[in-house]
């Protein structure tokens, strides 16, 4: 199987990380975590920042 089948494949496998045809592709900026009941989720993404992270507003008022 080549390069192209293998990354065709990576769209039916349930994972969080696949690499076809290199190991070091990963970054730390990279989103990584568990996928289904594993009990993690996926860190360093957009959704956990959302999960870790409550909207609050705050007003001062400055004297000039």
């Amino acid at each position: 199987m080549g390069s192209i089948e293998r990354s065709k494949a990576t769209t039916q496998l349930v994972a969080g990380t696949v690499s076809v045809n290199t190991v070091d592709a990963l970054s730390p900026q990279t989103p990584f975590g568990g996928m289904k009941q594993s009990g993690f989720g996926c860190d360093l993404s957009l959704p956990s920042l959302e999960k870790y992270t409550a909207l609050k507003t705050v007003w001062t008022k400055y004297r000039a």
